[in-house]
């Protein structure tokens, strides 16, 4: 099913087709496994899983599990616009009649800490926030470009904030004018690299960072479509990062544009680095023209996820599953099924939330 939707608008008799991103497409992410074949059995290799800390420094989602309920299956979503959905059929031909579109929701505590919630809860909260503002920034310092800043080894014993102004600084000699930045305190060497090495598999020590951030001036287009040419002596990114690199031993590298910015930094955060023991600690930060003291127009803006329906792009509301509760398999990414069972009867009811007034807490009726 297409992650794309059709809206319907009658003018003068006539249906006008628009296209509209229901949902940010990043959030259906699968990952994949590959095998690959060494020509026999592979010998065996040292393997340390255990090596995601270092010092102060630890791996999101190696913390521990405060709340018993994290993971746990909380509501169901969905859109029942069973009338829209049938005319989305003349497009979608394998669609099924009265089709509805649901989805699991489970409970997250949030945390970046939480082995359970940290991938699919905080890191998606997270990387929705930072979507919705860069998105903003883009509209007016242009397109939003991925850059990594490797720290030289020279400068592996400074602490975090240290490594960060630095890194600002860095940025700054190079023409980026401001953006996000991940810290990563570690990479992880696989099976290619530990057998040509000899090291063991798993992560090791190496801190550097991840920006969405904006290059000043014309951008990075200029070195993208650039055909090949003497870079130390061009006036674009690539030629700058080299100059500097002579004089600081920092190496800051543009990667390939983005397929979807949200995507991009829910993969970053998902394996970024905090501080151990600290109460509040921030993987990603903000600055330069993005920064919360330069770009204040969007701090008072909803940000949060709002999911829509792939099919009609309505927004979901609760619902609630009249049939045998046990016979149901959805998945947090959704599923389309049928609004009605066998007899006809219906299988699927909007829930109303209700609230009492101010001073008595709210109340979402249960399941």
């Amino acid at each position: 099913m297409a992650l794309w939707s059709f809206r319907f608008d009658i003018v003068a008799t006539q249906w006008k087709i628009r296209t509209v991103a229901t949902y940010p497409l990043w959030l259906n992410v699968i990952p994949t496994l590959c095998k690959q074949s060494y020509g026999g059995v592979a010998p065996e290799l040292e393997v340390r899983d255990d090596f995601w800390s270092y010092g102060e420094y630890v791996l999101v989602g190696h913390g521990e599990q405060t709340n018993s309920e994290c993971g746990k299956f909380k509501r169901f979503e969905g859109c029942l616009n069973v009338e829209l959905h049938n005319q989305v059929r003349w497009f979608y031909p394998d669609l099924p009649k009265d089709s509805v579109y649901v989805r699991s929701v489970y409970q997250s505590c949030d945390k970046p800490t939480c082995p359970v919630c940290f991938k699919y809860g905080w890191a998606v909260r997270e990387a929705t926030r930072m979507e919705k503002r860069l998105q903003e920034a883009s509209k007016r310092f242009g397109l939003v470009e991925h850059i990594v800043v490797s720290v030289p080894k020279k400068e592996y014993g400074s602490s975090l904030e240290a490594l960060r102004k630095r890194a600002v600084k860095i940025l700054s000699n190079r023409g980026v004018i401001g953006g996000s930045m991940i810290f990563h305190a570690f990479r992880y060497r696989n099976r290619h690299v530990s057998r040509e090495t000899g090291l063991p598999i798993g992560w090791y020590w190496n801190p550097h960072f991840h920006v969405l951030g904006f290059v000043g001036g014309e951008g990075y287009g200029k070195c993208r479509r650039c055909k090949g040419a003497d870079c130390y002596a061009c006036g674009g990114f690539e030629g700058v990062t080299r100059r500097e690199n002579k004089k600081d031993g920092w190496i800051v590298r543009v990667l390939e544009k983005r397929k979807t910015v949200g995507g991009t930094a829910w993969y970053q955060l998902n394996h970024s680095s905090i501080k151990r023991g600290v109460k509040k600690s921030h993987a990603a930060t903000w600055f330069g023209v993005c920064s919360y003291r330069k770009l204040h127009l969007i701090n008072g803006k909803d940000v949060g996820i709002k999911h829509k329906c792939p099919l009609c792009a309505s927004e979901l509301v609760r619902v609630r599953y009249l049939g045998v509760f046990s016979e149901l398999s959805i998945s947090r990414r959704g599923a389309i099924v049928s609004m009605f069972g066998d007899k006809g009867e219906p299988l699927w009811e909007v829930v109303a939330e209700r609230k009492f007034s101010r001073g008595s807490g709210s109340y979402e009726s249960p399941i």
